[in-house]
């Protein structure tokens, strides 16, 4: 996916899915995801919290924006115990959480449950914007 735009104020939000389970395979995005609920992602906003997802061989370019507190570059926020692997995020990942306290990440923003990360790379930048 290039040259995308998604913009909303829904929790669980990402370029491909907002809340995930099961696999993602070899997906390049270049997307401006901006979000004002929980969990926003590059590509995943969450991952369901009784299944994982598997992402595996995924590029993510373009900007995270979330003006809540959990923002990741790849995934928002993990409760099902993901695993991923051979992953880029080459993204903006900006929070804008007001008074509350942020919580954010190249890769995952929040893990919950037992992420695992393998052979990943962060090359973006991390900003953090509090009032």
């Amino acid at each position: 996916m290039t040259n995308s735009y998604i913009n909303s104020s829904t929790h669980h939000l990402g370029s491909i899915v907002g809340q995930a389970r099961g696999e993602i395979d070899t997906v390049y995005s270049d997307a401006e995801v901006s979000g004002k609920g929980q969990s926003v992602g590059g590509f995943v906003g969450s991952t369901d919290s009784s299944h994982g997802v598997t992402m595996t061989n995924c590029w993510f370019d373009g900007s995270v924006t979330s003006t809540n507190r959990v923002v990741g570059g790849l995934l928002g926020n993990d409760s099902g115990g993901a695993e991923i692997s051979n992953c880029l995020n080459t993204a903006t990942v900006t929070c804008q959480s007001g008074n509350a306290t942020p919580i954010v990440g190249g890769l995952v923003g929040q893990s919950v449950e037992k992420t695992k990360i393998i052979d990943d790379k962060m090359n973006g930048f991390l900003h953090t914007v509090l009032s």
